[in-house]
């Protein structure tokens, strides 16, 4: 059984309490009131009799004046001991209504203590329903939370770089970097911007990240899903840096950043390196990219 249904269960059993009660008490007063009037018409009859008696004991042989003083007198004593019954009556009544007003306080305090206990029984049930329900609004917000950036990771555009070939003129000094980007994410890409630059260098290591100068931007309105975006650009190698490629020393280097906006509207990042440290003289071959050097968003 709930809470909520023995709250209406004790709410019926103190009703019917208080409705037993307060017909008792109205009998009990009714019934204490018919006594006292049977007792004083009993006793009044009594005093009569009673007074008549003495009359006729004490006031005999007494004429004239001694024997209304006598007759006075006895009636001045049945009156005052009558006025004692009907005070002892009154007395008797008012002690009735006495004991009445305490049961009747004791009642009320009680249920007044009932009814505090079941007022702080309601109110800690419902901060528990309010401490429930936040916790449960909570789980659904992060739920939520999860599912939207689950689906913001699924359907947002991913324009990365997808290869990078260099190719090399004849005379062995000359070179074209081609880079191609593709978008492999569920929606378009926009307001896409990507600048970048070619260098050489005669000691490469992969591990480090070498500064160079980077080139114009180029910028792009849309690209959608599957759709390639491709850079290119013509460079000279120095004299020390074909040197250094051909000893396996040195290396090309292309790298860069695109900028974008996803169709969530948020901007994303990708830096990216690309490294190629063999020269084939009149040849395109394929860069390698850097891992430790590309991030994205």
């Amino acid at each position: 059984m709930s809470n909520r249904d023995w709250g209406h269960y004790a709410r019926a059993l103190a009703i019917a309490v208080a409705i037993l009660g307060y017909w008792w008490m109205f009998y009990d007063m009714g019934a204490s009131s018919a006594r006292n009037d049977e007792r004083s018409k009993r006793y009044t009859s009594t005093y009569a009799a009673d007074a008549a008696k003495h009359v006729e004991k004490d006031c005999a042989g007494r004429a004239g004046k001694a024997l209304v003083e006598c007759m006075v007198e006895i009636v001045d004593a049945t009156r005052e001991s009558q006025r004692a019954e009907s005070d002892l009556g009154a007395q008797w009544q008012a002690a009735n209504w006495v004991a009445w007003a305490t049961i009747i306080a004791g009642v009320q305090l009680v249920a007044t203590i009932l009814g505090l206990v079941y007022i702080r029984e309601t109110l800690l049930a419902t901060v528990k329903a309010v401490e429930d329900t936040g916790v449960a609004t909570q789980a659904m917000k992060d739920a939520n939370l999860i599912a939207d950036r689950t689906s913001r990771q699924q359907l947002r555009a991913y324009l990365t770089p997808e290869i990078a070939v260099v190719e090399w003129h004849p005379n062995g000094i000359n070179y074209k970097i081609t880079i191609s980007f593709k978008n492999t994410g569920g929606t378009p890409a926009t307001k896409a911007s990507i600048q970048w630059g070619s260098m050489g260098t005669d000691n490469y290591d992969p591990e480090i990240d070498y500064p160079g100068e980077l080139g114009p931007l180029f910028s792009s309105s849309i690209v959608g899903p599957g759709q390639q975006l491709t850079v290119s650009a013509e460079k000279v190698a120095t004299i020390e840096v074909v040197n250094a490629i051909n000893g396996d020393r040195g290396a090309i280097l292309a790298k860069g950043v695109i900028l974008y906006r996803d169709s969530f509207d948020e901007v994303q990042t990708v830096k990216f390196q690309f490294a190629y440290n063999r020269v084939l003289s009149g040849n395109s071959s394929k860069m390698a990219a850097t891992p430790k050097h590309n991030e994205m968003t």
